[in-house]
């Protein structure tokens, strides 16, 4: 009876990883399998609208826990520059440019504010604030 094979010890088979798949030629760096897929099963022109769409930055959202009270008056009181959300009263954009004289760092400041750690607020793509509005 043959004994199965063992590799050795310490000695792994490396596992594909997406950096080692053939990347896209449209420069999205996306796997070209995913690019075909999506462009045979959307059709060119919708394919390559979603395509744009993750090309752009994505966008930040502030939804102010309703306890503490109006996002308005907190998006204010720090000073960040933010949109209104036509779908809540609860939530706004933040402006990638946070506004003047705020320290600049990796990212917006409502990352790391010590409010955001104490649930005054949540950060979460804009889209997902137009479920309960919807559901009501």
């Amino acid at each position: 009876m043959k004994k199965p094979h063992r590799a050795r010890a310490g000695r792994r088979r490396k596992r594909p990883t997406v950096a080692d798949t053939d990347r896209a030629a449209d420069g999205s760096g996306l796997p070209s399998g995913f690019v075909t897929r999506l462009l045979a099963d959307l059709g060119v022109r919708e394919g390559e609208e979603l395509l744009a769409s993750l090309a752009r930055p994505a966008q930040l959202g502030l939804r102010v826990n309703s306890k503490v009270g109006d996002v308005r008056e907190l998006v204010g009181r720090l000073g960040w520059r933010a949109r209104a959300l036509p779908w809540t009263t609860e939530g706004v954009v933040l402006e990638a440019d946070p506004g003047p004289g705020l320290v600049r760092g990796p990212g917006h400041p409502a990352t790391s504010h010590p409010w955001h750690a104490a649930g005054a607020y949540y950060l979460q793509d804009p889209s997902a604030m137009g479920v309960v509005p919807v559901l009501d």
